[in-house]
This record gives C-alpha cells, structure tokens and sequence, in this order.
C-alpha cells in the first residue's frame, strides 16, 4: 500500500542532472533592442552582425553574451545579475551616425505607467531600483533618420564594432 504524498512536499522531485551545475550568466551583455520589422529592426541587425563577427569568440569564454530584446521592458530579467550592460538601439539621428549615450540622456518613453509602455529609461530606471547592484549600462545609438527610415546601404558595422568593443575595453579598465 504505497502512500501517496503531494509533490510539494518533497524536497528534490526530480533526479539531479549529471554534468556541470547550470553556468552562470555572463556578466557583460550586449543586447540589440527592436524588431524584426521596419526601421526598429536596427538593434537586432546590428546584434546578428556582431555575432556573425564573432566578437564573442574573440573573448574569453562565458564573459560576453549576446541578445535581442523586442519590448524595453523585457530588459529587467534580461540584465539581472549581469555587471555591464551594453544595448544597441534605434534613435533619431543622422542615419548611420554612432552615438554613445548613458541611460540619464534618454529621453522618457511616455506617460503611462503599463508595463507594456515602459521605454528604455524607463525600464533601466526600473532595473536600477529592483537590483540589488544594477548594471553599468552603456548605449550606442544608431542613427536611423527622423522621420525614421533604413539604415543606408554599406553602414559600417566596422565602426559598429569598434564602437563595441571600445565600450567593453573601457569598462574592464573600471572592473
């Protein structure tokens, strides 16, 4: 007569896996922030170029990551726990122009308080205060026109990618 018992009472339902325990994330991640469609595609493309690149395998392994992220508010979980964080995002400015930004020099995403609305401010405003040690965070902004249109056939993602890595030699000299 086996007894039966609620599974929430047991401490280790499941077997442990064999092999390494699950990895740690990396602690630097660069992530593009966008979509797959019109000119907020940008962050991504300019994400899968620099995979393509293979700036990751350049570093010492699990130290940089790569990322898309398709709502600002997403960048919360994505972020926790990691100590720089470099986003590539869309902005209005000359198309195919670079800019280094810091979060302070955003501009608000708007008014409302829905968690679907939060910008990218916003949303590492959110992170700064939910964290017990929030992310350095860097942005490099890529210039897309205004009113926005395409990034201009033969944008330099060398420039792009110098750009990153610049960003990522600065912060090992703070580490």
């Amino acid at each position: 007569d086996p007894q039966l018992r609620s599974l929430h009472l047991l401490r280790h339902p499941l077997p442990q896996a064999a092999g390494p325990a699950v990895s740690r994330p990396a602690p630097v991640r660069i992530v593009g922030i966008g979509s797959a469609h019109g000119a907020d595609r940008v962050g991504w493309q300019a994400i899968d170029e620099i995979g393509r690149r293979g700036l990751v395998q350049r570093l010492p392994p699990g130290v940089v990551s790569l990322h898309r992220c398709a709502v600002p508010a997403q960048l919360v979980n994505l972020l926790e726990g990691c100590r720089l964080a470099l986003l590539l995002d869309a902005v209005a400015a000359e198309p195919g122009a670079l800019l280094r930004l810091r979060p302070g020099e955003l501009e608000a995403g708007g008014t409302t308080l829905s968690a679907h609305g939060l910008g990218v401010r916003e949303s590492l405003q959110l992170l700064s205060a939910l964290a017990a040690e929030p992310p350095q965070v860097r942005i490099i902004g890529i210039g897309i026109g205004d009113p926005p249109g395409e990034l201009p056939p033969g944008f330099d993602y060398e420039a792009l990618e110098r750009l990153v890595e610049t960003e990522l030699a600065s912060f090992h000299q703070l580490a």
